[in-house]
């Protein structure tokens, strides 16, 4: 399930890229659900899950296991089952024999990262031949090019990095297997590789940082301009917004072009992300920069510590864990630990790469929505995003079927906004549709703890009390100090963990984004914590065990 309400477009566009037909997905509510019993058939099953959803969200892992092994023995002779030739040949395979290459060729570790690196790259450039093609197109786009020409985009990706990440997760396992001996935390372990210069975290942090930083000097001798821009964020005003920074940028003055150069250097590598970013109906802070400027707000640049000092303390915590181990112990960490850290650092390229093409996606359906509302078959632009993708192919190839948008569209809207107010399951065990959201592991775990102690993975170490405040979009205000508690977040909210003295998740593991900003702002996480925002309140007391992933509500 991926953990965010999408509009119907999204869930088609997801679809078609994951080569998914309707009987392998199935939307709830606005919440995308995906049968991958068919990928899990097979030996990948045990490498897959353990190596990457085991990082990502332990509990989703433990609940997909226990099925596998307790209650759904039969899934071995289901009719999933021949869905994996398939796999294999489109994905699996090709996988498989990159990561055999690897292991026996033994690669050194700039040579990985060459091989990352050059993944990505072609992905920006399937990225800015959409984008040209979109923009010389106008409203001329046929989404049935596009879908034809960048179906493959997300195998592409995923075909392409997985037999690398699988590989460099490899030397992580080997690490911590031997660790685990010398019974060190999971979060001691993660210090060896919790910050990373070139990572997306990181240089998200440090160019928000710099842009927020130059904004304040820019109203340090400008007292009406401060109180215009307090005014401009309160109102969330994207007109003002664009207003304001017209005239920074028409003012000569050396703080005002240095505040230019941090905003412009930040669009142009993070301008196409957004809020809710997943979503094609959500804009994109080029398009709409007050959402940026509001981030960018609450940033107190002074919590940002420079990409030096990180180093400086991961080398330390390195040091003073290799000098516990034997010295064949501190050859074999020494040895895999280079590759252990190509992981964390390229993690969220993969994402930064496929937010980038739907983008482009998303600037390709408003100029459809604009030519479907002056043909009357739309009320209003963004109704588009209620239309799935095969809707609008339908629509290129027969013009007649655009007569029933107008009923899709509120049928649909309907849905999407009553999402927020049903529950959902983290995961949907078929064929009974049983709705899981423990496995039985965590339900045994949690037998003997006291009511006021919620249970969860520790993911960066350090005690910390604070008031809790409950957060839903990176909208919420954060005050310093204040523990921050959600359901899972993305790399939009990233300024709110400059503010926060502790972070707690309800869905993630290691490798989340959540657990990644944490570690390298170094402040006590917790993740994977049942129920949790049904638990806590925003006000409440608690007080955060990074190291043992405990959260005890002192004051209700």
């Amino acid at each position: 399930m991926i953990d965010c309400p999408l509009t119907p477009s999204t869930i088609s566009m997801i679809r078609w890229f994951m080569w998914c037909s309707k009987n392998y997905t199935c939307s709830i509510d606005g919440y995308l659900y995906m049968n991958f019993a068919g990928v899990c058939d097979c030996c990948i099953r045990d490498i897959g899950l353990e190596l990457l959803m085991k990082g990502m969200d332990l509990e989703s892992y433990r609940i997909i296991m226990e099925a596998y092994q307790n209650d759904y023995p039969f899934y071995k002779k289901t009719v999933d089952h021949k869905a994996f030739p398939a796999i294999w040949k489109t994905l699996i395979s090709h996988i498989v024999r990159n990561l055999l290459y690897y292991i026996f060729t033994f690669p050194s570790v700039e040579r990985v990262i060459q091989d990352t690196e050059a993944i990505f790259e072609k992905v920006d450039k399937r990225a800015e031949a959409l984008q040209k093609y979109v923009l010389e197109a106008g409203e001329n786009v046929s989404m049935t090019h596009i879908m034809n020409g960048h179906h493959d985009v997300y195998t592409a990706i995923y075909k392409e990095s997985l037999s690398l990440n699988i590989y460099t997760l490899m030397s992580t396992r080997r690490i911590t297997s031997i660790l685990e001996k010398y019974g060190l935390t999971e979060s001691e372990i993660q210090s060896l590789w919790c910050f990373n210069a070139n990572s997306i975290a990181t240089r998200w942090s440090q160019a928000s940082s710099k842009a927020a930083s130059a904004l304040l000097a820019v109203f340090k001798d400008n007292a009406s301009l401060s109180e215009e821009f307090e005014s401009i964020c309160a109102a969330k005003d994207n007109d003002r917004a664009i207003s304001f920074l017209n005239s920074i940028r028409n003012d000569a003055s050396s703080a005002s072009q240095s505040f230019i150069d941090a905003w412009d250097a930040f669009l142009a590598e993070f301008g196409h992300r957004a809020n809710v970013e997943f979503d094609l109906a959500s804009p994109r802070y080029q398009e709409r920069p007050v959402d940026l400027l509001i981030l960018i707000h609450r940033i107190d640049p002074t919590n940002t510590k420079s990409i030096e000092q990180n180093l400086r303390e991961r080398d330390e915590a390195t040091e003073a864990i290799l000098s516990k181990l034997t010295w064949y112990d501190r050859w074999v960490v020494q040895r895999n630990l280079p590759y252990a850290r190509v992981f964390p650092t390229y993690r969220e390229w993969s994402k930064q790469g496929f937010i980038r093409i739907t983008t482009e996606f998303r600037r390709a359906l408003l100029l459809i929505g604009q030519k479907c509302v002056k043909r009357g078959l739309l009320e209003q632009v963004d109704d588009v995003f209620y239309l799935e993708m095969e809707d609008i192919m339908a629509w290129e190839a027969n013009e007649e079927r655009g007569a029933e948008f107008k009923s899709l569209v509120a049928k649909r809207r309907a849905v999407y906004n009553a999402s927020p107010l049903h529950p959902h399951a983290r995961m949907i065990i078929a064929p009974e549709c049983i709705m899981l959201d423990a496995s039985n592991e965590l339900k045994e775990e949690l037998k003997n703890v006291p009511e006021n102690v919620l249970v969860g993975v520790p993911t960066c170490s350090g005690v910390v009390e604070g008031e809790v405040v409950l957060v839903t979009d990176p909208d919420t205000e954060l005050p310093p100090g204040a523990i921050l508690v959600a359901r899972a977040t993305e790399p939009s909210w990233t300024p709110l963990f400059m503010n926060a003295a502790a972070v707690i998740l309800e869905i993630g593991g290691p490798l989340t984004h959540g657990s990644v900003i944490a570690r390298e702002l170094c402040i006590p996480c917790v993740v994977g914590v049942k129920e949790l925002m049904k638990r806590l309140k925003t006000g409440m007391r608690v007080q955060v065990d990074g190291t043992k992933g405990l959260v005890t509500i002192v004051k209700e």
